[in-house]
């Protein structure tokens, strides 16, 4: 799938610092390469400098050096021309004043 910007409630997504952020404005760290996996069906977001989007067992999202397996993969599912990124334990990616888990 490439590189790939995700926006939520006119913020951008944002890896940096070793967390996700929303930001205003649009830069390098708010680039993922998307990696397909399962047919597509689920994906990994891969960061700027390599790291990827990861959920651990505590529901926590976090910035991870290596892919993780599960907690790095991501069901994709469309709503009427829009994306949802949800967990392996369910919740999904929302924005708020920071990226979060809802359930």
């Amino acid at each position: 799938m490439g590189a790939k910007v995700f926006k939520s409630q006119g913020r951008f997504l944002s890896a940096a610092e070793g967390h996700l952020h929303g930001v205003e404005d649009e830069t390098d760290h708010c680039k993922f390469h998307v990696e397909e996996h399962d047919g597509g069906a689920k994906v990994s977001l891969k960061t700027h400098n390599g790291h990827y989007v990861a959920v651990n067992s505590n529901k926590e999202i976090y910035i991870s050096p290596h892919h993780t397996g599960d907690e790095s993969k991501f069901h994709l599912e469309h709503h009427e021309g829009r994306i949802a990124l949800k967990s392996h334990h369910g919740g999904f990616l929302t924005m708020e004043n920071t990226f979060r888990l809802s359930f």
